[in-house]
């Protein structure tokens, strides 16, 4: 252990969702951490629907000190809809699939805002570039001023310039799904006869719809449709409900009812993009990415990394080790997890590419979602803690082999 209080660390966090205040609540508790919190947007506000909390998120908020906070501001445990989750054929409303599920909840990134300074957090903020010169990181915002860090972490969301400067040769493709969301109250649909009691994915032959209660009286609905295009770069765009409908006529009636129902403002659009797993989450021992800006997977991941950041930091700092330390231990324990989702995935392609096309639909269905939609305790059971301390003990024994090694060589 250090006798004396560690150096300065000086981090710049590019992204204020949900990864980003997180990252800077975790890093915060460090002894002689400075966090400055840089957003674009004019205000911190949820875009789009709920947040979905299962255990693995839960877990995060709980160690952030946010919980207190959301279930002040309204959590979604105060519903009527079984915790369940259900994967329903959309045309029948035959139940293919059923597993164990959490709340959904929009109060997430007000309640973390909760836990970290305001004179921490800096509005109108869109960073344009960065440099790196002698360990020290200078970031520039898009307004002239600029900034000098130790330590620059991009939490700014899955078209991350953090990420685009870092790693230019990573390029997002769109999916060819577009998605639709809006809250709205539950009022407009509680009598409609069969709406599902769970959350739910509605699966059709070219699209789904998931509807879910976040809570406080509140509503959600998230299609999704397959839309080839070559020019789709909406997010978060506002759109009416009349404008996509015509993707989800095969549905149900009751399907179709939940639908009419909707207010016809109200709806965000989003062109999914994906890209190539990364194969470091590190760039020259003075930048990482947090949460989506490495990899799509939502805010339970992206909490992981900002706590996991933190302990990396600690760790090394209590061995007076050096920064690239910290972010290696890092990267050992976040990439595995990372690599588990992109492995997940493309196992389901292949079992949804693997089905003869010329199936009855209803049957193709059955295997799709049977099939492709594989265990996820790994996801929403992962035990961070439990994930540190195995990167721990590999490293203790990665040097202990390595000194073993050292003095049998000097004894050659």
């Amino acid at each position: 252990m250090p006798s004396v209080a560690p150096a300065p660390l000086r981090v710049a966090i590019i992204g204020g969702g949900p990864g980003g205040l997180g990252a800077a609540i975790f890093l915060l508790r460090l002894e002689n951490v400075s966090i400055k919190v840089y957003e674009q947007a004019t205000e911190l506000r949820e875009i789009g629907a709920g947040i979905h909390l299962q255990a693995n998120t839960w877990k995060m908020l709980v160690k952030a000190g946010a919980r207190d906070a959301i279930d002040r501001l309204g959590s979604s445990g105060q519903t009527a809809q079984a915790p369940k989750i259900q994967h329903i054929n959309g045309r029948t409303m035959e139940v293919l699939k059923e597993a164990d599920y959490a709340d959904a909840d929009r109060n997430v990134k007000p309640a973390l805002l909760e836990q970290v300074p305001t004179e921490s957090i800096h509005l109108k903020k869109k960073l344009v570039d960065f440099k790196i010169e002698g360990g020290v990181t200078t970031v520039f915002f898009s307004d002239g001023t600029t900034d000098e860090v130790d330590l620059l972490v991009g939490a700014d969301g899955l078209r991350s310039v953090v990420r685009q400067i870092a790693f230019p040769s990573h390029k997002l493709a769109y999916t060819g799904q577009t998605g639709f969301r809006t809250l709205f109250p539950y009022d407009l649909v509680k009598d409609i006869p069969g709406l599902p009691d769970t959350t739910v994915f509605l699966h059709g032959t070219t699209s789904h719809v998931f509807t879910t209660q976040v809570g406080n009286g509140r509503f959600e609905i998230s299609t999704r449709a397959f839309i080839p295009s070559d020019n789709e770069v909406s997010w978060g765009v506002d759109i009416r409900k009349e404008e996509f409908l015509q993707y989800h006529t095969e549905f149900h009636p009751t399907v179709q009812a939940i639908l009419d129902a909707a207010p016809s403002t109200g709806w965000k659009k989003f062109a999914m993009f994906s890209g190539p797993e990364l194969e470091t989450l590190v760039h020259r021992d003075s930048v990482v990415l947090v949460g989506d800006a490495s990899h799509r997977a939502g805010a339970g991941f992206a909490l992981e990394d900002g706590y996991i950041l933190s302990l990396a930091i600690q760790h090394s700092r209590q061995l007076e080790k050096p920064l690239s330390y910290a972010l290696d231990l890092f990267n050992q324990t976040r990439l595995p997890h990372y690599s588990g989702m992109y492995a997940e995935l493309a196992r389901g392609g292949a079992v949804r590419k693997a089905i003869p096309a010329d199936l009855d639909p209803d049957e193709r269905l059955r295997r799709s979602v049977g099939g492709a939609f594989g265990d996820t305790d790994w996801i929403y059971n992962y035990d961070a803690d439990k994930a540190w301390a195995e990167t721990l003990a590999k490293a203790a024994e990665k040097e202990s082999s390595a000194l073993v090694n050292g003095v049998a060589a000097l004894e050659v």
